[in-house]
């Protein structure tokens, strides 16, 4: 089972990537959290396969570095912020980026395929 902690303070791009998840053969267990608060609570409680991060959580500075202070889990990004804004994420050490479009969440979706299929 893959086992993923989805980072977003809006509901609607979980319910999407949970409604594609779910069109898997794979019994994939998505959790979700909302705020600082719940993703650190979760990370020190619960293992994970892939960690989804927006890159815009208010009141939380610093996410990438403070996730990745949890777990080792590879953090992929999936935020409308700009394309500057990926980069630094990238360069913080997320694995991938991907904008939340139509493009940027069927690359999402394919990329959380390779992982299964891996």
């Amino acid at each position: 089972m893959l086992r993923v902690l989805h980072i977003d303070d809006d509901a609607w791009p979980k319910e999407l990537i949970k409604a594609h998840l779910g069109m898997f053969n794979t019994p994939t267990e998505v959790v979700f959290a909302t705020n600082e608060k719940e993703a650190l609570d979760n990370l020190k409680n619960f293992k994970y396969d892939l960690i989804i991060l927006d890159g815009n959580i208010p009141g939380w500075v610093g996410h990438v570095a403070e996730v990745q202070n949890y777990t080792a889990t590879e953090i992929v990004m999936y935020s409308s912020e700009s394309s500057d804004k990926m980069k630094k994420y990238l360069s913080s050490g997320a694995k991938q980026a991907f904008d939340k479009g139509p493009e940027g969440t069927k690359a999402l979706v394919e990329y959380i395929r390779s992982m299964i299929k891996a």
